[in-house]
């Protein structure tokens, strides 16, 4: 069986979403890095939702990592929202990413100013 990604961009509440769904790997990174070079261009609050991704391999975290590094000069953060205890959850947090990337597990806790969600 193939498992085939869903990957759209979507605007909600002044934010642009990347929204994915299915599984993050080599066979659709292409539609991820066009996806993820729109978000980070064009949005004022870029925010990628993993939270129907059921796996994502090296070259998804690979394609965060560069959109993430591409917001650094602008002063914007990459948003990733999550499950809580899911995989990629599990994934960003062995990975070290909390320090790249702002996770998540919904549009009101992305919202609140960063003071605020480290209380």
């Amino acid at each position: 069986m193939i498992y085939v990604a869903d990957i759209r961009l979507i605007p909600e509440d002044g934010w642009l979403l990347l929204v994915a769904r299915g599984e993050l790997d080599l066979l659709n990174a292409p539609a991820l890095q066009e996806a993820l070079s729109i978000l980070t261009s064009d949005a004022r609050n870029p925010l990628v939702d993993l939270r129907d991704v059921a796996y994502l391999d090296s070259e998804a975290l690979r394609q965060l990592g560069r959109a993430a590094a591409s917001l650094r000069p602008t002063d914007r953060d990459l948003v990733v929202m999550v499950r809580p205890n899911s995989l990629p959850e599990r994934v960003l947090h062995l990975c070290g990413w909390k320090r790249l990337v702002r996770i998540c597990h919904s549009l009101d806790e992305a919202a609140r100013p960063e003071e605020s969600r480290n209380a």
